[in-house]
C-alpha cells in the first residue's frame, strides 16, 4: 500500500515538473493561507 502510494506520489512530481511556472504560485497561496 504505501509503495503505491510512493509510485502514484513520484508520478505526480514528474507531472508537475514541466509546469514550474506553478510551484511560486503555490508557494504563495500556502504562504496566504499561513497568515
Amino acid at each position: 500500500m504505501k509503495k503505491y502510494l510512493i509510485i502514484i506520489f513520484l508520478l505526480c512530481l514528474s507531472c508537475s515538473y514541466p509546469d514550474i511556472d506553478t510551484v511560486p504560485e503555490f508557494e504563495k497561496m500556502e504562504i496566504s493561507e499561513d497568515s
